[in-house]
Formats: C-alpha cells, structure tokens, sequence
C-alpha cells in the first residue's frame, strides 16, 4: 500500500496596505486635477454668463413693420434699459426682448384705433367731455398721466364715469364754427390715432390730446 503525503500549503495571512487617499475639494486627488477642474469651472461660467454692455444698440432696421420706431425717443425706454441690464441681459437677448414689446404694442394700437372706430361720433363727445375734465381737474403734474389713459378704449371709458359721477356735462357743439374745419381737424386726429407710435411715444400723445383739446373748444 502506498501512502500519499499531502502537502498543505500553509496559507499566510497577507496584510493589507491601505493609504489613506488626500482628497482636495473632497473630490480631486492631485493638485493637478484640482486646477484643471478649476479652469473647467472658469470657462464654463464664463460662457454661461452674458457680456451686459453699458448702453443697448437696439437696430430695428431690419424689420420694415418697425423702421420708423425710435425706442431711444420712448419716455419708456429710459426705465426699461436699465431694468434689463440689472438683469443681466446681453446686446441679442435685449434686442430680442425689445422686438417682442414693440410688436406687441404695435398689435394694441392697431386695436385700440379699430375700437375708436367702432365708437364713432358717440367716442368724439366722450374725448371731448373727459379733455375739459381733465383740464378742470388735474394738474400739470397729474394731467401726462391721465391723458395716457385716453389713449385706448377702455381708459377713455373709465376717465369718462369719473367725469359724469363728478358732474361734469357733456360738452355741445356749436353753430358759430366752420364744419369743414372741425372736420379737417378729425381727420388728422384719425391719422395720428393709426400712427403705431401713439401707443407708446409720449410726445405723440402729447400731441394727439392737445389736438382733441382744439376740436373740444372749436365744437
């Protein structure tokens, strides 16, 4: 009988070693990683975050339903401007911004003046009867601010209750005035009132409420 001998090999326990890794950031393990994933960082917000310019170049060449608008001659203009680079919008993203409002008002223009139409000469004696009582009643200081109501519909509508709850009467028109020139005179008021600029631009309100204000003391 043979006998085997089994040859165990003792296994020796191995230890081991563990180094205990230096985590910069507690994410990087090299300084090297650490500033590359800093450089990463720098170009991404800088290419995250617009170049706001000191003054926006608002070009409405381009577009022929906006070619005679002149945003800078806006009253309004003077405290949108600033609010959009508060906000930190860039020269297109402010350009763009810009487009879209103007539009929009050109669009609300357009509809005022074809509510003013549908109105017709009941419309003309109540921007006749809110004018005297704007002139009554308000001051020089409050008086921009109520004729800019006047511009559509609905502020008419509203400055008109104010007038007859606060006893203000209709105006009447009189027999001593030349009807081809009152006529002329309403004429070029219903040219201004399609001029898409009214809706915004102070100084053709300005211009459209005094023209009103003749009709009312011609009439």
């Amino acid at each position: 009988m043979i006998e085997t001998t089994e040859h165990k090999e003792t296994e020796q326990p191995q230890k081991e070693t563990t180094k205990e890794e230096t985590l910069f950031a507690g994410k990087y393990n090299s300084v090297d990683a650490l500033e590359q994933g800093y450089r990463e960082l720098s170009r991404l917000v800088r290419e995250k975050t617009p170049v706001v310019p000191e003054t926006y170049d608002i070009d409405f060449s381009n577009i022929p339903e906006l070619q005679e608008v002149k945003i800078n001659e806006d009253p309004l203009w003077e405290y949108i401007s600033p609010a959009m680079r508060e906000a930190g919008l860039s020269q297109p993203q402010a350009q763009q911004v810009t487009e879209a409002f103007v539009k929009w008002q050109m669009e609300q223009a357009q509809t005022e003046h074809a509510n003013f139409e549908k109105m017709g000469h009941e419309g003309q004696m109540m921007a006749q009867q809110v004018t005297h009582f704007i002139d009554k009643n308000f001051t020089d200081s409050e008086r921009p601010m109520a004729e800019t109501l006047t511009a559509s519909v609905d502020g008419l509508k509203f400055l008109h209750k104010i007038a007859t709850l606060s006893g203000e009467k209709a105006v009447p028109a009189g027999d001593g005035v030349p009807p081809s020139d009152v006529k002329s005179l309403k004429e070029k008021a219903k040219e201004m009132l399609s001029d898409p600029e009214l809706r915004y631009n102070r100084n053709k309100q300005d211009a459209y409420n005094r023209l009103w204000k003749d009709i009312s003391n011609m009439s």
